[in-house]
């Protein structure tokens, strides 16, 4: 079972421009904010301690990188069956 985290409403604030944009730095949250930076700083430091914000990560255009198509895959086999391909260096 998980425990809720209490979050007041700076701390909402602060997250709420993070979601926006996860790249923001502590002085542009405080300007968009009127939260003092060093409270910024604080608070996301203990938002992130406490698991409330879980990591930073950035979502790529899959098409500008050459990723344009992806797809998922599922093969079954039995056991008492061979397997659709053979295993890399077995012979048969």
């Amino acid at each position: 079972m998980f425990q809720l985290v209490d979050l007041d409403t700076t701390d909402l604030e602060i997250l709420m421009e993070l979601q926006m944009d996860g790249r923001m730095n502590y002085a542009e949250i405080s300007r968009r904010t009127g939260i003092p930076s060093s409270t910024v700083y604080d608070k996301i430091t203990r938002l992130v301690n406490r698991g409330v914000i879980k990591k930073f990560t950035v979502i790529l255009d899959r098409e500008k990188v050459g990723f344009a198509v992806s797809y998922l895959t599922k093969s079954l086999y039995f056991e008492d069956s061979e397997p659709p391909v053979s295993p890399v260096g077995a012979e048969g």
